[in-house]
């Protein structure tokens, strides 16, 4: 199974990360294949809600060209998908919003 972790904390060395990490781990052990993407520390830009992903030319892909046009394709192959985040006022962090 192809999994993919997407952690929205901005500390590369916090706790998201560290439960990150055993996740990981433990996927692993399990024959798992897992990919961690940082999302804090990349440029990844918020929607213009330009609605050009919902033309047909676009593929569904967004006009910006950002980082997250490495992480679609990620997305689109995964089995599984994990968002790992800090609770910030009740919620997960913005740059995983």
């Amino acid at each position: 199974m192809n999994i993919l972790v997407l952690n929205g904390s901005p500390r590369k060395e916090g706790n998201t990360s560290r439960m990150v990490n055993a996740f990981t781990e433990g996927a692993e052990k399990a024959g798992h294949n897992v990919t961690i993407e940082m999302i804090a520390l990349q440029d990844i830009r918020g929607c213009k809600a330009c609605e050009y992903c919902h033309r047909p030319e676009s593929k569904r892909i967004c006009v910006q060209s950002d980082d997250m046009q490495k992480i679609y394709p990620e997305i689109s192959s995964a089995d599984m998908l994990v968002l790992a985040s800090p609770v910030y006022h009740f919620t997960m962090s913005g740059q995983l919003q």
